[in-house]
Formats: C-alpha cells, sequence, structure tokens
C-alpha cells in the first residue's frame, strides 16, 4: 500500500515487489498502482481481497503513511511492515536503501512488536462516535490562536482543569509524535501507559502525566471555555466538540502487530532517528 505523495514510494514501490516476488512470494496491489510495477511481480486485486488474503500488509510511506495503514491492519488483524518512503519514518521497519532485506519475510528473520492502541468515543448528546488510534488523541483549539479550558478527569477524583492550547493523550507509539514536540517524554512501546501532554500551557508548573492503561480517562470542555474545540484522532479523523459533548478514552483490545528488519529494536532506531 504505497502512499503516493512521498517521493521516493514509486521506487520503493517497484522494488519491493521485485525483491519479494523473485523470492516466491505472491504479491499483491491495488489496480491503481498496477503502472509502478513490472506486472510480471504483481497481482491486481482490491484492497479489500488484498487484505483479506495478505500474509503481511506492506505500508510504503511515511509515519503518517503508518497511521492511516494500521486501521486496516487492524481491521483484517493482519501485521504491517513499514517501508521508509519519507524523511523521518520513525515507525517504519526498514529503509528505502535496504529493501534486499525483505526477502528475510519468507524465512521469518524479522522482529514482531505489538503496539498498544486507544479507543475513542466522542459523547455528543444521545449519539456517540467511535476511533481507534495508535499515535494520539488531541483536544484542541483547532488551530486558532486561543487557548481553551479543559477537564480530564478519572474515575471520581476531581478533574485536573487545564488551560491551554490543547491537551494530548497518547500511546507510547505516539510518544514520540506530537507529543514529543508539546515536551512529552519518550515511552518505550512495551510499556502500556496513557501519557497525557497540554500544548502551551498558560501555567509555569504544568507537567506530562503518564496513567496506568488500566484507567478510563474523560475530556470535557470547561463551560468557561470560549473557544471552539476540536477532537482529532491520529491526525486525520475528528469531530468538533461542542457545550455538553465529552470524550472517553481507554486502552483499546485491539493491538498492532509491527515488523522490523532493523536492527536494535526501538533504543538504536531513538538513537539512529534523532540523532542523540
Amino acid at each position: 500500500m504505497p502512499n503516493l505523495e512521498k517521493e521516493n514510494a514509486p521506487f520503493c514501490t517497484k522494488k519491493s515487489a521485485s525483491v519479494l516476488a523473485s523470492c516466491g512470494a505472491v504479491v499483491f496491489i491495488e489496480p491503481q498502482f498496477s503502472a509502478l510495477v513490472d506486472a510480471k511481480d504483481v497481482q491486481l486485486v482490491s484492497k479489500e481481497e488484498g487484505l483479506r488474503r495478505c500474509d503481511v500488509l506492506i505500508a510504503i510511506g511515511g509515519d503518517g503513511t503508518m497511521l492511516h495503514c494500521a486501521k486496516d491492519a487492524v481491521r483484517y488483524d493482519k501485521p504491517m511492515l513499514g517501508v521508509n518512503a519519507g524523511r523521518l519514518g520513525f515507525m517504519t521497519g526498514i529503509e528505502a536503501e535496504q529493501l534486499f532485506s525483505l526477502s528475510r519475510l519468507m524465512s521469518g528473520d524479522y522482529k514482531t512488536d505489538t503496539r498498544m492502541m486507544l479507543d475513542c468515543v466522542h459523547h455528543a448528546g444521545g449519539t456517540s462516535g467511535r476511533y481507534l488510534a495508535l499515535n494520539d488523541i488531541v483536544v484542541s483549539n483547532g488551530g486558532l490562536s486561543r487557548m481553551i479550558d479543559v477537564d480530564l478527569s478519572c474515575g471520581e477524583a476531581e478533574p485536573i482543569a487545564f488551560r491551554a492550547d490543547g491537551i494530548i493523550l497518547s500511546t507510547p507509539t505516539g510518544s514520540t509524535a506530537y507529543a514529543l514536540s508539546a515536551g512529552g517524554p519518550v515511552i518505550e512501546p512495551s510499556v502500556d501507559c496513557i501519557g497525557v501532554t497540554a500544548i502551551s500551557p498558560h501555567s509555569l508548573s504544568a507537567r506530562p502525566v503518564l496513567f496506568s492503561a488500566e484507567k478510563v480517562l474523560f475530556v470535557q470542555p470547561s463551560p468557561q471555555s470560549r473557544s471552539s474545540v476540536y477532537l482529532t484522532v491520529d491526525g486525520d479523523q475528528g469531530a468538533r466538540l461542542n457545550a455538553g459533548d465529552y470524550v472517553e478514552v481507554s486502552r483499546s483490545e485491539k493491538r498492532l502487530r509491527l515488523l522490523s528488519l532493523n536492527e536494535g529494536g526501538f533504543y538504536e532506531t531513538l538513537r539512529r532517528k534523532f540523532k542523540i
């Protein structure tokens, strides 16, 4: 599944199909991408048929591509490997110059991580919208230069009041994304927890908070908030939060199986990608 907005995606798609086909793999691709590959290397199938029949979903692009394809991988219970055809590609499992290593998929010479995901329910009157997040759930001002007031509650305790541009509720996978740029901690992916990070808080004492993955968190715009408030899930889904709406966030029963052909694991990736 290539993302053609990435300049290097056509090359990575053709090379990936060629390497896999030469190893005896059956490669499925949607007809709309047929011009990117050699006809002898692939079978043209619909997206749904390919996802149903495949053993591995290969996402070619960057981290945004991974987020988009992760929903399909989880829905069909397939492991996913990311090929970095973009810039950072923190979640991807192989770089463009390493595509010859795809042959290792055939011999089982790869690593598998399972990644926690979040269920998000937007309660709006008598209706609700449901979302699944691999990275994060953001409640914010929607891009306007105005702070919002939101309350975060957990159990029967009094809510925590935030006055900020917004707050980010992230998975460990999402801790290296938007939450990191907002000053949140880097969380090792095997640690199941929910990170809460304020975006540009109007406070000298606001600090990120980690909650147990067993907790259920609720976020609601405060009655005194005069700005428009929006919910965004993994950067590409969401809705406006009107007066009386609230968001319920909890660990999902679904988990993403993420494959990697890189050596060194999370810490080596962290050092190499962020140059620390």
